[in-house]
């Protein structure tokens, strides 16, 4: 019955004009997507259809010809964690997984002649530390309590970004969390790139200078072990991170040079 009523409602659609073709039970709720690609999310599909893996396994390989018929470049599935056993019927005809998150997965099929283009999902995580730098010229640095250094390493409070953050907001957001102190992002410092890093994906590191809003630290006793403001000279020459301590040097030769300029500037004036 409720084959003959969604083919009775697809043949509606076909009369009125607003669709061209709807043969299959997945193409009633297939979506166009950029590049040429369909896709279906299978918690769309009627209960039977979505019980039955012989009878979704019939309806997609018809959705597929119709895909091909039309010249679609690629075929999407979107299965939540309730419907995973559909994904095995899917993997017989052809569709592979390209990411999972959360309570849902995604696969594809490349319909066209010659390798898929379609891009690797989540090739890079990005972590995010704030340099943060006080009136008197003290860093606010932590030792972690779980890190892969231990907590014997004095480093710049930071994390990774989520997901659609801007980084200068991360930046505040872990500063924050990490150490309680209020900071102000002011520029990007350096970063560096680590192919290979966890579960074989690269990760990239980025040092924001932030100037602090706030003196009181209150640590996160979860993740940090100790935190405090240190000489940005003594972070300079501390044992730390390779790029810790190249932004440190940087940035003190740079208050330095500011320091230097601004005795002499108000030793001329003095003089005049």
């Amino acid at each position: 019955m409720w084959q003959r009523a969604l083919l009775q409602h697809a043949a509606g659609a076909v009369r009125s004009g607003t669709v061209h073709r709807c043969a299959s039970a997945l193409s009633a709720v297939a979506c166009k997507q950029a590049y040429n690609s369909r896709s279906v999310n299978l918690a769309q599909l009627p209960a039977p259809l979505a019980r039955d893996q012989t009878a979704f396994a019939g309806d997609l390989r018809a959705w597929l010809q119709e895909c091909r018929a039309a010249q679609v470049s690629c075929a999407w599935l979107d299965v939540p964690l309730r419907l995973s056993a559909l994904a095995a019927a899917a993997g017989d005809l052809g569709f592979v997984y390209h990411r999972a998150e959360g309570d849902a997965a995604s696969l594809y099929k490349w319909l066209q002649d010659g390798p898929p283009l379609v891009p690797t999902y989540a090739t890079h995580q990005v972590g995010v530390a704030g340099l943060v730098l006080n009136e008197r010229q003290e860093v606010l640095v932590v030792r972690d309590r779980h890190g892969t250094h231990g907590y014997g390493l004095w480093k710049l409070p930071g994390g990774l970004a989520d997901v659609g953050e801007e980084i200068g907001d991360t930046a505040r957001r872990e500063v924050k969390e990490e150490t309680g102190i209020d900071s102000e992002f002011c520029a990007v410092l350096g970063f560096r790139h680590l192919p290979h890093a966890r579960w074989g994906r690269s990760d990239i590191y980025i040092i924001c200078r932030m100037r602090a809003l706030s003196a009181e630290i209150t640590p996160c006793t979860r993740e940090i072990y100790d935190c405090k403001w240190m000489p940005l000279r003594d972070y300079a020459s501390a044992d730390t991170h390779v790029l810790n301590s190249f932004v440190a040097k940087t940035v003190w030769r740079e208050v330095e040079r500011a320091s230097r300029a601004g005795t002499a500037g108000e030793s001329a004036a003095a003089a005049a």
